[in-house]
């Protein structure tokens, strides 16, 4: 095998690493289990970021590690806050790239997913039983640690939550998270939903970003 093969070999391995995080992920938000997820995590790294929807970014390692023991307790605390809840995430069409010295990678998974929960279609404030399919993408920065690849940085965008019976031009946005947490987000949410307060993002168009750089420019 020559050197070329080689590399070949192991920036393979290293992507079927890094899409298992997230079947791991996948799997843990199933069984609501945010202790789980924390697990996949670059714990200690000065950049640990998660970021899900509108809720804002929490940034640094004591904010994500409360957050996601926060989320673990409230959401196993709770059950009549889980009641008729049903999420089924799909992440498809996996985009991979690194960074030049291999040790970091940037990951982009498109999200379509049917959901069911009581929430209160926006603009509304009144929480209803409410069916609508999830269209949006996972954002993800990955890190080599003692060659072991972790998650970095969560960004969970949502572009459409619409309804089953209205369609996504008629109600695109059938919920807004924002969570009762203890502590507040260090980064104020960002809105990519179709509407007139969606994030602008370049040349005059709505690109359904963001995107991803090239290979090894980074």
């Amino acid at each position: 095998m020559n050197k070329q093969e080689a590399k070949r070999l192991l920036r393979g391995a290293d992507i079927v690493d890094i899409q298992m995080i997230m079947g791991k992920y996948l799997s843990y938000l199933d069984q609501v289990d945010f202790k789980g997820i924390y697990s996949l995590m670059a714990q200690d790294h000065p950049e640990i970021t998660y970021e899900m929807v509108e809720d804002g970014a929490y940034v640094g390692p004591e904010n994500v590690r409360r957050y996601m023991l926060d989320e673990h307790e409230h959401l196993n605390n709770n059950p009549n806050h889980m009641k008729g809840w049903v999420g089924l995430q799909n992440i498809l069409t996996p985009r991979i790239v690194f960074s030049s010295d291999g040790m970091r990678a940037k990951a982009q998974f498109n999200q379509l997913s049917p959901h069911a929960m009581a929430i209160a279609p926006y603009p509304g404030d009144e929480h209803v039983p409410t069916t609508y399919w999830f269209i949006g993408k996972y954002d993800n920065e990955f890190i080599k640690i003692d060659e072991e690849w972790k998650l970095l940085k969560t960004h969970i965008i949502a572009f459409s939550r619409t309804p089953y019976q209205e369609g996504w031009v008629r109600q695109p946005d059938a919920r807004r998270i924002f969570h009762p947490n203890a502590q507040q987000p260090q980064q104020k949410g960002r809105i990519y939903t179709y509407h007139s307060d969606a994030v602008y993002s370049k040349d005059g168009n709505w690109t359904w970003g963001p995107h991803l750089p090239k290979d090894g420019s980074f």
